[in-house]
């Protein structure tokens, strides 16, 4: 056993009357390793956040099947349908996440696929089918959790989330609850009919590191949340709140419409307060419905605006177009200063759902148009087809200027809900159509929705000039089925989450395999 990651404090122990049996300045440390627990197999065990966990360490040589481990006085243990270990003990269970495995190859994390697998009862190993066995490899089963947030009200609302990379997850919503759980909040109190919230919870679930209302006297909804490299928040969304929203550092310190104002905030690392938080709209009705933050701690926001006096600066499209329009808006990182806004948007009904950033810091967002003339650029489709039609759109670095946009979707109506990027920069996309005849390729359902304002949820991924679909698939059962957020993996995989009224919604290796009687979240994973 050698210990690793020395830690900042010693032990002592003081036993007895004999000074010289007294034990002093023991040194400790985070972490021990087992070296050659098998040959060429090291253990590592540590501690995260009061949980103990252990990673595999595999050297050029080391045979993963040689892994060998039981558990003795359980009722059962089982491997799930989505490769967790299940331990049944009669103090209740214990779950083991598939095991992450990855290398370091060429100076980068490298993910590869990994599994348990049962050797005998109670008795199991790992398999990992292919990695290179001329550089270590790391297996890790984690242990995961799942747990409610909320309090007494119904109206307790989680709308996004986001993850760092310790594992720590971020989430934003709403909440009617004076008793929702907060744990070191910057404001303690809820103020108004609902007031947003932040949070902040440990890697493992088990703790909230922080927890706040964010809110004034009156209504205010929190929709989007992103985290930058040192851990802190930026949260976007529409506030009523007119004379008491919180502000700090603002850009904008007055309300600007008789009715709602978008807002954007950011939160320090440890949750104790805003560094900063402002207004963000004209004369009517502004809301913002996605955010994301650059290497540099710029904050890139999209949403709806019906206000003809909107803060721009440099933009794309000067002038309001219809009755509502889609907007992109970059803050600073002292978020006290705009490095450009735009409208974007046609003579009917715009809006912008997701944004996302590449590493040149240009910015694709995704929404809905009821435009005939919203604005394209080398477009995969230049034409409005139906009854609001799905869009996606590149601004590029400087924010002046259309790299790409268009329309697609079919006769029905669709909505782009939720945006991702992987390294190639091909954009991936889902959210919901009802058009029988939407555009698919290469799709895992033949046709779209069976009934005329029946929804089908869409993944799509698009090549990195915007104007071609690598694979344009539908998924769903008879009922209305969303997509609402997507992801991706080091090794392209891609998961989508949504809500679906569908009975019969097809599953695969499901946690659960049943609906409800009413709707149902659900999540997927696409080779």
């Amino acid at each position: 056993m050698i210990p690793l990651e020395p830690a900042e404090y010693t032990v002592n122990y003081f036993r007895g009357r004999e000074v010289s049996k007294w034990k002093t300045a023991i040194p400790t440390s985070k972490a021990v390793l087992y070296r050659s627990l098998y040959p060429n197999i090291d253990l590592k065990i540590y501690g995260v956040e009061g949980q103990v966990e252990y990673d595999y360490l595999i050297k050029p040589g080391g045979k993963v099947s040689d892994i060998r481990f039981e558990y003795t006085e359980v009722i059962k243990t089982t491997i799930e349908n989505d490769g967790h270990l299940l331990i049944e003990t009669e103090f209740g269970e214990l779950r083991h996440a598939q095991p992450r495995c990855y290398q370091q190859l060429d100076g980068k994390k490298v993910e590869v696929a990994g599994r348990f697998r049962k050797i005998a009862k109670n008795a199991y190993g790992l398999e990992v089918p292919k990695y290179d066995p001329d550089a270590e490899l790391t297996i890790d089963p984690s242990v995961i959790y799942s747990t409610y947030l909320g309090g007494v009200d119904p109206r307790d609302d989680a709308h996004s989330i986001a993850v760092d990379s310790q594992g720590a997850a971020y989430v934003t919503g709403w909440t009617a609850s004076a008793d929702f759980p907060l744990m070191k909040p910057f404001q303690k109190k809820i103020k108004g009919q609902t007031d947003a919230f932040i949070c902040k919870i440990k890697p493992l679930g088990q703790q909230l590191v922080y927890s706040t209302f964010l809110g004034g006297s009156d209504f205010d909804y929190a929709y989007s949340i992103a985290v930058d490299k040192d851990g802190a928040a930026y949260v976007t969304g529409t506030t009523y709140s007119m004379n008491d929203f919180p502000l700090k550092n603002p850009y904008q310190s007055v309300f600007g419409g008789s009715w709602a104002d978008a807002f954007v905030c950011k939160v320090t690392p440890s949750g104790s307060r805003l560094v900063f938080s402002t207004y963000l709209g004209g004369n009517s009705h502004d809301c913002g419905w996605g955010i994301a933050v650059d290497a540099d701690f710029a904050a890139y926001v999209t949403g709806e605006t019906s206000s003809p006096n909107f803060p721009l600066m440099n933009p794309i499209q000067a002038v309001h177009g219809g009755y509502r329009d889609a907007f992109v808006t970059k803050l600073s990182s002292s978020g006290n200063t705009l490095l450009y806004s735009t409208y974007l948007g046609g003579a009917d009904n715009d809006n912008g759902y997701a944004i996302a950033l590449d590493s040149s810091k240009a910015a694709y967002v995704t929404g809905n148009s009821w435009s005939f003339n919203f604005p394209v650029q080398k477009a995969l489709s230049g034409t409005y087809r139906g009854h609001g039609d799905a869009v996606i759109a590149k601004i590029n670095p400087a924010g002046n200027a259309l790299v790409y946009s268009t329309y697609f979707g079919g006769t029905g109506e669709e909505e782009g809900k939720g945006i991702a990027l992987d390294a190639s920069r091909s954009v991936y996309i889902t959210g919901w159509t009802s058009s029988k005849n939407f555009p698919i390729k290469n799709s895992l359902k033949p046709h779209a929705a069976y009934a005329p304002f029946e929804a089908d949820a869409f993944i799509i991924k698009f090549e990195r000039s915007g104007n071609k679909f690598v694979y344009s698939t539908l998924y769903g059962g008879s009922g209305d089925d969303w997509g609402m957020d997507i992801g991706l993996d080091s090794l392209g995989q891609v998961y989508v989450a949504g809500h679906t009224y569908a009975k019969d919604f097809p599953v695969k290796n499901a946690i659960r395999a049943k609906s409800s009687k009413n709707n149902d979240g659900f999540v997927l994973k696409i080779k």
